[in-house]
């Protein structure tokens, strides 16, 4: 009983000299629940997506090299039906396969376009909100910045950190800080919209293109040679195309076609690229990253 009078009084003092009420300050979630299950749901299919294709990626050097392979093992580099080598690394960068799985996280030039003009479209409203809180600040900083007293604060608590810095210093900085956040990534995607093809016709799906560069380059590692693309009516012959057409398929790329992206990078195949990968030809890391003795 004694407790809860003294929680009324404190709440009455508090209402008669104004003191904010702390939990006012506290902001809503930033998504909502529905929100959040649809992005877990898009990560875990993302997930499943690339772990499915890296069973795909196995099975086909498995299936190249004539060897059992599991996930995790080095793979076979094989010459005249001998294993003379093997590639792979513990390090993600490092990997060939880790490296196609990378190549297929690439945003597509529409996604790129899009994202750009959200990012400039939000960086000009950042602009303007801080030109306004800054001439409005001048005549009004002590009302913008009324918080409640810090002996009511809990230590290390989001908004209990920003209320001790200020309301007003933690929105210049934060402002500041995305302000120049966006400007960066805007570069960013400024330079990959660059590297994406500007011929005529239709625009070159990167993420299909680069995935197929890279696997077609593992085959010839693994295999010492040059695979073909071999299709007819829908149908995938040969070493390389069905397990391209089954790649394509795990990653989600149901109606992308493997004939454009397979026959440029076949194409694109540098002469000597299967020789590097003999023993005494390769480096400490192996001829797949270019690295030479």
């Amino acid at each position: 009983m004694a407790d809860k009078t003294r929680q009324e009084r404190s709440e009455v003092v508090s209402a008669l000299i104004g003191a904010p009420d702390r939990e006012q300050y506290i902001p809503a979630p930033r998504y909502t629940s529905g929100e959040l299950s649809k992005l877990s749901q898009r990560l875990l299919d993302q997930n499943n997506s690339e772990n499915a294709a890296r069973e795909v990626i196995y099975a086909s050097v498995a299936n190249w090299s004539g060897h059992d392979i599991n996930r995790g093992d080095k793979l076979p580099i094989v010459r005249e039906d001998k294993i003379v080598h093997w590639i792979g690394s513990p390090y993600a960068s490092l990997d060939p396969i880790e490296d196609i799985i990378g190549a297929a996280r690439l945003k597509p030039r529409s996604a790129l376009m899009a994202e750009q003009k959200q990012l400039s479209r939000l960086i000009k409203v950042l602009e303007e909100a801080q030109r306004i809180f800054y001439a409005v600040e001048v005549e009004n900083s002590w009302h913008l910045d009324r918080t409640w007293t810090a002996g009511a604060r809990t230590l290390g608590t989001n908004v209990d950190i920003v209320h001790a810095l200020g309301l007003a210093s933690a929105l210049s900085i934060s402002v500041h800080g995305i302000i120049h956040n966006i400007r960066q990534r805007l570069r960013e995607v400024d330079r990959e919209l660059e590297s994406h093809s500007h011929g005529p016709g239709r625009p070159e799906n990167k993420p299909a293109h680069e995935v197929t560069k890279k696997f077609v380059l593992l085959y010839v590692a693994v295999t010492g040679r040059r695979p073909s693309c071999s299709t007819s009516d829908g149908m995938f012959f040969g070493d390389f195309s069905p397990m391209l057409r089954d790649l394509f398929d795990a990653l989600g790329w149901v109606k992308t076609k493997v004939e454009g992206p397979a026959e440029k990078a076949i194409a694109a195949i540098p002469d000597d690229y299967a020789n590097r990968f003999e023993p005494e030809k390769t480096g400490h890391l192996g001829g797949f990253f270019g690295l030479k003795q």
